[in-house]
């Protein structure tokens, strides 16, 4: 998506390299070479007095991306979004500000902390942390034996539920937006209090997970009245003209995309969008939010993969996946709720 974005806002200078160089280039995964640098900043001169993109580009091995990073980087969104920046999901910007502040002074406190008594302290004394504690933490974090471990298991619980919820902040204002929109599959029912990421978390299914894409897959078919079959003849293969070879490959492909295996890219889900529903009045809004909520369900699978992830390699907080997917429902439930009556006094208050 940014790369498409990109390409087309680029001050009307269009990025001559492919997807996989400046993906590369932004994500770290590799060094780029001058030429490619040049390239990005020709096409945004903003980004060279940007500290943060800046030293990612130059993968500079020295620059530490502290906490004090992300008011930069929440700028910087404020910045391309001119002169739309007080627009664009103001008081999600303005809740992730808060946080961020709250952040910065734990940092600080924390750096001139050498006790582990007092490391507990800052943390179970946090107005705002007490929001994401448990009876079952705050029991932990008050007791004098906790050990390194334990205090391991809370943060890394707090941490996944403030994940969850700034998401909810993000999925609850862009929602209100469309809280008089028709209902898709009933013309007549508005959309009212909606989530977009409630329904895309992942789920079990006659014990079978069934993961954010494929539950975002599943909702097209629906919605569309279009069989995977369908879907898939216009997913991009090369197969030298062997017909068989062709229809065998884009449902390999398209399976690998459902089951969260490889990611498509933006023009390979615009291609779907615009085969399954190709008499929408304006396809290229319509297709721009239909592919956002395709890379919604991406970080949704993400995000539970890297519960799965720690819960393995570090704190054991779950015993199966089935209770990693009641756990993020759990929590994203509750979080919307409170995020929705924010935002929804917040605009009608205005």
């Amino acid at each position: 998506m940014l790369y498409s974005w990109f390409q087309s806002f680029a001050e009307g200078k269009p990025l001559i390299m492919d997807h996989k160089t400046f993906n590369n280039a932004l994500s770290g995964k590799r060094k780029p070479q001058k030429k490619t640098l040049k390239k990005i900043f020709d096409a945004f001169p903003s980004l060279m007095q940007n500290k943060y993109f800046k030293n990612i580009l130059y993968q500079n091995k020295n620059f530490s991306a502290d906490v004090g990073e992300w008011e930069m980087m929440i700028e910087s969104f404020r910045t391309a979004s001119e002169p739309y920046a007080d627009t664009a999901f103001p008081f999600f910007q303005k809740k992730l500000l808060e946080i961020i502040k709250i952040e910065e002074k734990m940092h600080s406190e924390g750096e001139t902390i050498t006790e582990f008594e007092e490391m507990v302290a800052i943390f179970s004394n946090n107005d705002f942390i007490q929001k994401f504690l448990s009876d079952e933490d705050n029991q932990k974090l008050n007791n004098s034996t906790i050990n390194k471990q334990e205090f391991e298991q809370v943060m890394v619980q707090v941490v996944c539920k403030i994940t969850l919820y700034c998401g909810a902040y993000a999925d609850a204002e862009y929602c209100y937006g469309f809280k008089d929109h028709e209902d898709i599959n009933n013309q007549t029912k508005k959309l009212g209090k909606v989530s977009l990421l409630q329904v895309l978390l992942p789920e079990w299914e006659n014990d079978k997970l069934i993961n954010p894409v494929e539950k975002l897959f599943r909702k097209w078919k629906k919605n569309f009245k279009q069989p995977y079959s369908f879907m898939q003849q216009f997913i991009s293969v090369s197969t030298n003209g062997d017909s068989d070879l062709l229809r065998e490959s884009q449902k390999t492909k398209f399976k690998q995309w459902r089951r969260g295996e490889k990611v498509a890219n933006y023009e390979e889900i615009l291609n779907i969008i615009k085969g399954i529903s190709p008499e929408s009045d304006n396809i290229d809004d319509y297709s721009h939010n239909i592919i956002m909520i395709y890379h919604v369900s991406l970080f949704c699978l993400n995000f539970f993969k890297h519960l799965r992830e720690i819960n393995t390699r570090v704190t054991s907080l779950f015993r199966t996946d089935k209770e990693v997917v009641e756990w993020m429902h759990e929590n994203y439930n509750k979080f919307f709720d409170e995020a929705y009556t924010d935002i929804e006094t917040y605009y009608e208050s205005a």
